[in-house]
């Protein structure tokens, strides 16, 4: 049996899970043992320290990558689309890390390699009727687990930890986009689907 620990890396925000288990973190309780997360009292400063430029830019590869196998193991062709995708994303995170408009945690398992990982940004959102008070809503990104490692409880844990960070930031909605296949899983975790709708260019070709 092992337990799941968190320790934040600099401002790229991101949070390392040890021997990612299946003890430890398993409520939002475990996750705010102190109540600081259900009051109205203001939001603590954030716990993350600086990090350096050159350990932004390993985390950012380490983000791509998992944001391209995301796509891929959702069904889309890995072709030239996620090229330029990758391309563009892997500055524009490093960016984010360093700035800290992108908080992320990495799953470890008990060897020491990244078998997962999760992020969250602050966006700038309109007052409405779910958040009336809010300037400010949570977007939750790149959730990824390694096919070998999922089943795991992992996932949850990821989610856990960044729901907790929008609490803890006095964020009341946190949106986030699901496959069909992942839809159980946020839903497990708290989330429902709205009547969100897009109009997307097409890129392809």
């Amino acid at each position: 049996m092992t337990k799941t620990y968190a320790r934040p890396l600099a401002m790229t925000a991101l949070a390392i899970l040890l021997a990612v288990g299946t003890t430890g973190c398993e409520t939002m309780s475990d996750l705010d043992p102190t109540g600081l997360l259900s009051d109205d009292s203001p939001a603590p400063e954030s716990q993350f320290p600086t990090d350096s430029n050159q350990q932004a830019a390993a985390d950012a590869a380490t983000i791509t990558h998992h944001r391209r196998r995301m796509f891929v193991d959702a069904g889309r062709i890995d072709n030239r689309v996620l090229d330029v995708m990758a391309e563009h994303f892997q500055p524009w995170v490093t960016q984010q890390l360093q700035s800290g408009n992108y908080m992320g945690w990495l799953a470890l398992d008990e060897a020491g390699e990244v078998v997962g990982g999760s992020g969250l940004m602050i966006l700038d959102w309109a007052p409405h009727p779910l958040d009336p008070n809010s300037e400010h809503r949570g977007y939750l990104l790149n959730v990824y687990v390694d096919p070998a490692h999922r089943r795991k409880h992992i996932a949850s844990h990821l989610i856990e930890l960044a729901l907790a960070e929008a609490r803890r930031r006095r964020i009341r909605v946190v949106a986030l986009h699901s496959t069909d296949a992942g839809r159980a899983l946020y839903e497990t975790n708290g989330f429902r689907a709205t009547n969100e709708m897009f109009y997307v260019e097409s890129v392809e070709g």
